[in-house]
């Protein structure tokens, strides 16, 4: 029998719902699949079968890294590939993964997991992490860690002069959606299993660093940022994640409205690691909150000018294109800079076109600035994608917000814009777009007060500034 390539190994319960999508993704990637099934009381294990996974049960002890072990015991494959059920391999990157299959002179394949703070791909604010994935299938490669298990860290024991390779290919992430994390209470379940981790471990740095973002995740930033300080005092100066600690440590500190020492956490950050956009992100935020808007300015100009950072990095998607553009617009609203704001709201929007709240602001600002009459030539000529979807969004905004002018315009260049089908009121990107659009409306009642030598409402203001910080990482 031929030596199957890919043996994808997954550890699951009671995840019915989940389990099928995750499946569908790799067909015609996974040449083998072997689900270790931990107690499920649903159709779990009926699924699994029915996509033709060996299952294999396995009593739950509380130690993923025993359950993940107990699928490679079973794997026949050349490689490994682990995903969970709340996730899927993205459907473009298929084919790159079978190619990686063909160089053996790497023990293991770094991915990009995506992970959503919705349940869709195309849901807003996603974190990408840069996560070994794939790798070599051997006997002598264990996972290790109660929760959040680690494979490098046996390869590199085993084989220290193993080669790593970073990919393109996306793993699509959903268990951190707000839905799903109240559904399951994963972070109740994190914190039990990471402080039994660290009583075991007290020196052992990742543990630390997990033990804070879950600290992050619930607010409780002073704990948080002890962890980090503690992760950042044992780690090499080489650990794959310190560039997070440094992030992690001026996030807190902000929250704290400890501002000049989250500044110099970033400067310190920054002077580790240059070319990391986030740092240059985060300090914009920290001179936003601090009334220093000049200076933040320039730091979001910075992060726009770096743009995505290289791939090893984790980073929060949009830092260095929509969200640092989306960032900037603010700030050259509130200093009065109407027509930079225009310019980068529409850059938000170019960078980002399934985003609603940069176009929705465009439309409002060119409107407040009373430059209505440039919105069909800023659209076309400067930040409107080459796709119809996109200007079906546009054409559809613009009717809503009273611009016939400018739709009809639009309509002359994508006359299919005006055939769209009506809007699935229940889908995600449907409820996001009118949550933006009743914020915005609630502004608008106060437009009449505005003007050059007033301050802007604090209703307004508050709007304005309403950009949400991405989501932890995982």
């Amino acid at each position: 029998m031929k030596q199957p390539a890919i043996s994808l190994c997954m550890i699951v319960k009671n995840e019915a719902v989940a389990l099928p999508r995750c499946l569908r993704s790799v067909a015609g990637v996974a040449d083998e699949i072997v689900v270790v099934d931990t107690g499920s009381t649903d159709e779990t294990v009926q699924i699994a079968k029915n996509f033709g996974a060996k299952v294999v049960t396995a009593a739950w002890n509380g130690d993923f890294s025993a359950a993940r072990n107990a699928g490679l015991d079973r794997a026949r494959g050349t490689w490994i590939l682990f995903l969970d059920a709340d996730e899927e391999l993205d459907a473009g990157d298929k084919e790159q993964l079978r190619i990686c299959t063909n160089h053996t002179e790497y023990e293991a394949f770094f991915l990009q997991v995506h992970n959503h703070s919705g349940e869709t791909a195309e849901s807003f604010a996603a974190t990408v992490n840069p996560i070994v994935r794939m790798f070599r299938n051997r006997p002598s490669y264990r996972f290790r860690g109660r929760i959040h298990e680690q494979i490098a860290a046996s390869i590199m024991e085993q084989r220290p002069q193993a080669h790593f390779h970073m990919t393109t290919v996306k793993i699509h992430h959903y268990g951190y959606s707000g839905s799903v994390m109240t559904g399951k209470n994963k972070i109740r379940r994190n914190v039990e299993l990471l402080e039994k981790e660290l009583s075991e471990h007290p020196g052992d740095p990742f543990t630390h660093y997990n033990v804070a973002v879950e600290h992050m995740r619930m607010a409780n930033w002073s704990s948080a940022l002890a962890h980090l300080r503690e992760s950042m005092s044992l780690a090499g100066p080489d650990t794959s994640y310190r560039h997070l600690l440094h992030k992690y440590e001026s996030r807190c500190l902000l929250e704290m409205a400890r501002y000049e020492d989250a500044l110099e956490a970033l400067d310190r950050g920054i002077a580790r690691f240059p070319d990391y956009t986030d740092l240059y992100h985060m300090k914009g935020a920290v001179l936003n909150a601090a009334e220093r808007k000049p200076e933040a300015k320039e730091q979001f100009l910075l992060a726009l000018s770096k743009g995505r950072p290289p791939v090893h990095y984790n980073t929060d998607a949009g830092t260095g294109t929509y969200l640092s553009a989306f960032a900037l617009a603010q700030i050259c609203e509130e200093l009065g800079e109407d027509n930079a704001a225009i310019h980068w709201y529409g850059e938000a929007f170019r960078h980002n076109p399934n985003w609603a709240a940069p176009l929705l602001k465009l439309i409002r600002i060119c409107k407040v600035a009373r430059q209505e009459d440039r919105l069909a030539v800023l659209l076309k000529e400067r930040f409107l994608p080459d796709s119809e979807a996109a200007a079906v969004k546009v054409v559809r905004a613009l009717t809503e917000e009273n611009c016939h002018t400018a739709a009809a315009a639009l309509l002359e260049v994508y006359p299919g814009a005006g055939r769209a089908a009506a809007a699935d009121e229940t889908s995600e990107e449907e409820q996001a777009y009118r949550q933006i659009r009743t914020l915005l409306g609630l502004a608008d009642t106060h437009l009449s007060y505005l003007d050059r030598e007033l301050p802007y409402s604090d209703v307004y203001r508050r709007v304005r500034r309403r950009l949400p910080f991405p989501m932890l990482d995982r």
